[in-house]
């Protein structure tokens, strides 16, 4: 199984494109297509407090075990150790948007920021995660289009993400929004599997 990388270019700073992101019913996305959100929430530009950083390690895991069911072994996806999320979502550098349920449930996650590998100047996609039941329901291209508005302002012109090649609800998710494979693939360890 190979781990792809994709690309974005900066459609804001290119004068491609306009957009902009609320909390409202209808956005537009960085692709120009307006999105419906059917689910109320809030969205905050940090992680406010410890409760919050146990619900969105939670948010990560949930959507691992249903994202990764055919790709990991049941039991290692079960006992996922959420402390090494909390651990490296609070790393210097990673900005993290989150969703919030008007009663205050952590619906879903983007962290976004400098690329891991400083090899180029480039700015990284680093997750999108929503729990299951809430995907399809337009909150993830809020926390998409939110995070590549995040990595205009940090003046990034490029964009970075990895996707394992498995993966084909995101792959679908990111080209749909403009992203595009860039040949580059990848060799990472991920519990104890390998991945190139």
């Amino acid at each position: 199984m190979d781990f792809y990388g994709f690309d974005r270019l900066d459609y804001l700073k290119s004068g491609h494109c306009n957009y902009f992101c609320s909390t409202t019913a209808e956005n537009i996305n960085s692709s120009g297509r307006i999105i419906m959100v059917k689910t109320s929430f809030q969205l905050y530009n940090s992680i406010m407090n410890d409760e919050q950083l146990v619900q969105v390690s939670r948010v990560f895991k949930v959507t691992w075990q249903q994202a990764y069911r055919y790709i990991f072994p049941k039991d290692q996806l079960l006992n996922l150790d959420e402390r090494e999320w909390q651990r490296s979502l609070l790393q210097p550098g990673r900005h993290n948007i989150i969703a919030v349920s008007d009663d205050n449930q952590v619906l879903g996650v983007a962290s976004y920021g400098r690329a891991r590998e400083r090899t180029a100047n480039r700015g990284e996609l680093m997750t999108i995660y929503v729990l299951p039941k809430y995907q399809g329901q337009g909150l993830g291209d809020v926390l998409l289009t939110k995070a590549e508005q995040g990595l205009h302002l940090l003046n990034y012109s490029h964009y970075i993400l990895w996707v394992l090649s498995d993966n084909h609800q995101a792959m679908k998710f990111y080209y749909n929004h403009g992203w595009k494979t860039n040949g580059v693939i990848k060799e990472k360890i991920i519990l104890g599997k390998k991945f190139r």
